[in-house]
């Protein structure tokens, strides 16, 4: 009965965690389509709400993981290779993710009129944050994959570097485009022609 009480906690720990991972990729994918400073404050909001679920989900994960493997797995590569994965996301997350998102809301707030600036567009624009979500969040998956195959060192190896080479990839892939902050001007020949 305790396994599978752990075991609840450690999937709510998981489904907690994919919840702060979607509210951060679509705050991402919003805040490089904006062109409104009231649009960017708001998905700026729901990242610092993801931010604040990721202890908790972490805390959950660990320590019902923890049960979990001290009780029935034991030693196991496809576990240190998750709680290594777990503890790096642990660190890292705040220090890339969350540190960017709030100094892009300090100054998303400390603007007065209504337009973003460049320097806000930059912020939001962070190439370091759109490699760092998008190879967090396939790491989480390739966690999954390990808990699901349960592969040895080198399966679990091949596993996340194969997460993290996807998730570099989606983020290269899915650059921000320009944003036109005025209509395109025709080429000067055609408008002479009219």
């Amino acid at each position: 009965m305790l396994y599978e009480l752990a075991l609840f906690f450690h999937i709510v720990g998981v489904l907690v965690m994919f919840a702060g991972i979607t509210i951060e990729t679509l705050a991402l994918i919003e805040l490089g389509r904006t062109q409104s400073l009231e649009q960017a404050r708001l998905w700026l909001r729901g990242a610092r709400v993801a931010g604040k679920l990721f202890p908790v989900a972490t805390a959950l994960i660990f320590f019902a993981g923890a049960y979990m493997a001290f009780t029935v797995w034991h030693e196991a590569a496809w576990i240190d290779m998750g709680l290594l994965t777990l503890l790096a996301l642990a660190i890292a997350g705040p220090r890339l993710n969350g540190k960017r998102f709030a100094r892009a809301a300090k100054t998303a707030f400390a603007i007065t009129s209504g337009a973003i600036t460049p320097e806000l567009r930059q912020q939001l624009d962070d190439p370091i944050l759109r490699a760092s979500i998008g190879m967090m969040a396939f790491a989480a998956l390739g966690v999954i994959f390990l808990m699901v195959v349960k592969p040895d060192w080198t399966g679990s190896l091949a596993t996340m570097g194969v997460a993290l080479a996807l998730g570099w990839l989606t983020a290269a892939l899915t650059r921000p485009r320009p944003v036109l902050t005025h209509a395109p001007v025709a080429p000067a020949e055609e408008v002479h022609a009219r």
